[in-house]
């Protein structure tokens, strides 16, 4: 129940997260492109519906870094798997990658180079954290340890 608690919580989390990035992205191109747009009620709830299982597959594949039996580099390959597996259904669906071969090579290298960052910039932040953490650790047992004789001899 605590896991299935998570899953949820995770995934309306990412879907937030995915529906709000969907149509910041596509506002932008909308004002970058400086032309008239036209959108269909079809068009916006398939973006709507992208967006939001995109964000909760995202979401809820993040369970896996907390996974203790898998290392960082069998984590992320089958987190970007997953990733995979949901952005390419719904990225066609969506309309934003053709089906020809060229589209979807080219969309896979910046799903690439967009995980790469992303990942990058998470591991820089965790290993901050991680870092923090055993040094707030390590300084509350040295101040415990240097306590106890003190103790001891009340």
């Amino acid at each position: 129940m605590k896991l299935l608690k998570e899953i949820l919580r995770r995934g309306f989390k990412g879907m937030a997260i995915g529906v709000f990035l969907i149509y910041t992205i596509g506002f932008i191109f909308v004002l970058v492109s400086g032309q008239k747009q036209i959108i269909t009620s079809s068009f916006f709830i398939k973006q709507y519906i992208a967006g939001a299982v995109i964000g909760f597959s995202f979401g809820v594949l993040n369970l896996l870094y907390q996974v203790d039996k898998l290392g960082i580099i069998e984590s992320t390959i089958i987190h970007f798997l997953g990733i995979c597996i949901v952005f390419f259904p719904m990225a066609y669906y969506a309309d934003w990658v053709g089906n020809d071969s060229m589209s979807i090579i080219e969309a896979l290298v910046i799903l690439m180079i967009s995980y790469f960052f992303i990942w990058f910039f998470c591991y820089v932040g965790w290993k901050k954290q991680i870092n923090i953490h055993i040094s707030l650790t390590v300084q509350q047992t040295q101040a415990t340890e240097w306590a106890m004789p003190l103790c001891a001899t009340r």
